[in-house]
């Protein structure tokens, strides 16, 4: 079914079990009594009266290291900073150590504390009188309106004493001065306390280090190309001069080695290096192995030689591996809101906002050439042609407002068309879905209510009216959400609605096929608080399955198997355990003919047998939620990625190259199918049109991704015609049968010239 993917899972299982997923090579060398000492004073004084309350030193092996991105820099020192109020606090650590110099918190209602240094560790007896050179610098920062003559006061009275003798005696150094309230507000200035920091800076020795592996991370695919990217940092003050060697190892031993010579880096500076690409080597494991290099060639040698060397280990495997990407705008949908055939991102942010895809992946904010105001918080957003005109529309909901419908041009341009839409009287909704409920042409919509569902009929032309009354649609439960799918099998579309009510269950509404609906009442479902559903065919038996989300709180999700004649089991004890969550979808991924399952807690599973298993190990980096998680092929190159509300993951595979030709000649003309995505059993199809410019023998056929003939949809000579030709196609294969949800090509021939584009199914 999967090329044994059983076994492939299991192997994968174990290998990551087993591999060390990131192993630091400490080769020996850098003696520890060459590196200088950095130390540091802190003194504490009385706000008021300026007297020395305390002192603390210490002193550390000196390490240079980058502080977090919130900290902000004044010479070595750096500070975060929250204003005092429920919980404020004042953190400073060093720049070359990492490490904290001063924490000390507020608390609300109450007496703050000094956490660090540790109150115990203070001495408050501290000489006077000992001459020393003056610091290279002092910085005052007043977070309470302190003014510099006061900060002046403050250091002079700390300048002279021993403790500040006995870090000047190491050399240049600096101080840095703050004012700190333990309490709330500037009331009660007996909780204030001057703050003074003093410390060294010396400087750094020559320490360049391998800091991250960005790619590959634990697994490559077998035969896909991998080009290896490690981060190279220098933490010197000074350029440094390093290359990197890469050794391919084995079981056997080391297979190849390749370099990589660099530009001199900067004092500081942080490098992305890339290798050449690795090719399949024929192995099921293998470790890559980075050393850094004298330019002589030689073994690298500095002050700390804890991160000179980096050891990756890696599983090959022959299913799809996902690589995360921050190329892809986050919290939108994937839709082709253009109409050119790739998958732009329509961003539910403060507003709306258009991010067009150049068909590369690549993502250009065009919001802002858009004349049609758009309210703030958009909850959910559904593209189709509402209007008949075959370009790509869109219906935005609002929590609380009225929807909103953008009549499209097919350029990513929109007209507000809702004043005329009849959509006014729907307030208040978080959800709804497009369909054609009655296979006239056009699309209907159902909005999401807590208590009620509202039916919308759309006349063809983008005006919608009300018939919810004699819809049969009639649910007083609060839905969760709804799925649209044929699941008796006549080719209208049914639907499903999952309850958020402890005693409800799931619901099922079945078509009539006129647009109203009946509900399955011979079934129970056992899903209470339900958060999703799915309606797809995961057996590939041509019968609409029902997947059913629960709350976590109420165990795992149920999928049902259509046994035919309005007959469902529940299969739990054959599929395996599968998660809860709020967002499901499902897509061959693995060309097998079987849908993957992708959940909105970062779940994936294949389809093994009869059986589900784990393969989120599949999601390099993966971290979390999800949000709500489609299939899509993002990037335009011919399979399918996990597209998430909170994180992209990019199919690694390589397909569908040889069919994606653009279209050859000047007098021949191929437009994007319309609708793309489509759902066969939400929508009539898609449909493709071409234009000729002479007489001509054309043939129109559907190819897979693994460039096997799906349907021949025309195979006849043609004369030229205005309108052009249009050629529906219903999802089905030349055997009348189902083709699985997936990417797929449609290539036009014509005489000697011929295009391809693609389209996709989902289900």
């Amino acid at each position: 079914m999967l090329g044994d993917p059983r076994g492939i899972l299991t192997r994968l299982a174990i290998s990551l079990a087993l591999v060390l997923l990131v192993s630091l090579l400490a080769p020996a060398g850098g003696a520890a009594e060459s590196i200088p000492d950095v130390h540091f004073a802190v003194l504490r004084l009385d706000y008021l009266t300026f007297s020395i309350k305390g002192a603390y030193e210490f002193s550390a092996p000196f390490h240079k290291s980058l502080p977090p991105a919130s900290f902000t820099e004044e010479g070595d020192v750096f500070w975060h900073y929250r204003a005092a109020g429920d919980f404020g606090y004042t953190e400073i650590r060093s720049r070359l150590t990492g490490e904290p110099l001063v924490l000390a918190e507020t608390v609300w209602m109450g007496r703050g504390r000094f956490s660090f240094p540790p109150q115990e560790l203070f001495d408050p007896t501290v000489d006077h009188g000992l001459e020393h050179p003056a610091p290279a610098s002092i910085i005052f920062h007043s977070f309470f309106g302190a003014d510099s003559a006061s900060a002046e006061f403050a250091w002079e009275t700390v300048r002279d004493t021993d403790v500040v003798h006995r870090l000047a005696s190491h050399g240049e150094y600096e101080a840095f001065l703050f004012d700190h309230f333990y309490t709330v507000g500037l009331q009660d200035p007996s909780t204030a306390e001057w703050i003074v920091v003093v410390f060294t800076r010396p400087t750094a020795p020559i320490d360049a280090g391998l800091v991250d592996m960005i790619w590959p991370r634990t697994l490559i695919m077998t035969g896909v190309p991998v080009v290896p990217q490690i981060e190279v940092h220098n933490f010197s003050d000074e350029r440094v001069e390093i290359d990197l060697r890469l050794a391919i190892e084995s079981s056997d031993g080391v297979v190849f080695e390749a370099p990589a010579h660099l530009d001199p880096l900067a004092a500081d500076e942080t490098r992305v290096v890339d290798f050449d690409a690795i090719t399949d080597l024929g192995l099921d494991s293998m470790a890559l192995h980075f050393d850094i290099l004298s330019p002589d060639g030689s073994t690298w040698a500095d002050a700390f030689p804890d991160n000179d060397s980096w050891r990756q280990d890696l599983v090959v495997t022959s299913l799809p591996v996902f690589r995360r990407t921050t190329n892809v705008p986050l919290r939108g949908i994937p839709l082709d809101f253009d109409g050119d055939g790739d998958a732009d991102i329509l961003q539910r942010d403060v507003t709306l906002r258009f991010w067009q895809n150049d068909g590369f992946g690549h993502f250009t904010d065009i919001s802002e050439g858009s004349d049609v105001p758009l309210p703030h918080h958009p909850r959910h957003a559904l593209a189709g042609d509402f209007d008949g005109d075959l370009h790509l529309d869109l219906v935005i909901i609002y929590y609380r407002l009225p929807p909103q419908l953008l009549l499209g041009d097919g350029t990513g341009a929109f007209r507000d068309g809702t004043s005329a839409a009849g959509l006014s009287s729907v307030l208040g909704r978080w959800h709804a879905v497009s369909f054609d409920k009655e296979k006239d042409g056009d699309l209907d919509l159902i909005f999401q209510s807590h208590g009620q569902e509202t039916v919308m009929e759309n006349d063809g032309t983008g005006v919608f009216s009300d018939v919810t009354a004699v819809s049969g649609l009639v649910s007083p439960n609060q839905t969760e959400h709804i799925a649209v799918g044929d699941v008796n099998g006549d080719s209208f579309p049914d639907l499903a609605l999952t309850t958020w009510s402890t005693g409800g269950d799931g619901e099922v509404f079945l078509n009539n096929g006129d647009g109203t609906f009946r509900q399955l009442t011979c079934q129970t479902w056992g899903v209470p608080l339900g958060r999703g559903a799915l309606i797809f065919d995961y057996d590939n038996d041509s019968r609409m399955d029902i997947l059913w989300l629960r709350d976590s709180a109420r165990g795992p999700s149920l999928l049902y198997r259509n046994m035919g004649n309005l007959v469902f089991e529940e299969m739990s004890s054959q599929v395996g355990v599968l998660p809860s969550g709020f967002h499901v979808d499902a897509a061959d991924i693995t060309g097998g003919g079987y849908p993957a399952l992708v959940f909105s807690t970062g779940h994936l599973r294949l389809l093994d047998g009869a059986a589900y298993v784990e393969a989120s190990a599949l999601l390099v980096d993966r971290a979390g939620d999800l949000g709500d998680v489609y299939f899509v092929d993002i990037d335009n190159d011919g399979d399918i990625d996990i597209c998430g509300e909170k994180a992209v993951f990019l199919n690694q595979a390589v397909s569908g190259e040889v069919l994606q030709s653009p279209v050859t000649g000047p007098d021949l003309r191929l437009e994007q199918g319309f609708p793309n995505p489509f759902s066969p059993e939400t929508a009539t199809g898609t449909t493709m049109r071409y234009f000729l410019s002479e007489r001509a023998h054309v043939t129109l056929r559907i190819y897979n991704v693994a460039g096997q003939r799906v349907r021949t949809l025309v195979d006849e000579t043609q004369s030229p015609q205005i309108r052009g030709f249009t050629v529906p196609w219903d999802g089905r294969t030349g055997a009348g049968e189902r083709a699985p949800a997936g990417v797929y090509f449609y290539l036009l021939q014509a005489g000697e010239r011929r295009g391809t584009k693609k389209i996709v199914i989902v289900r």
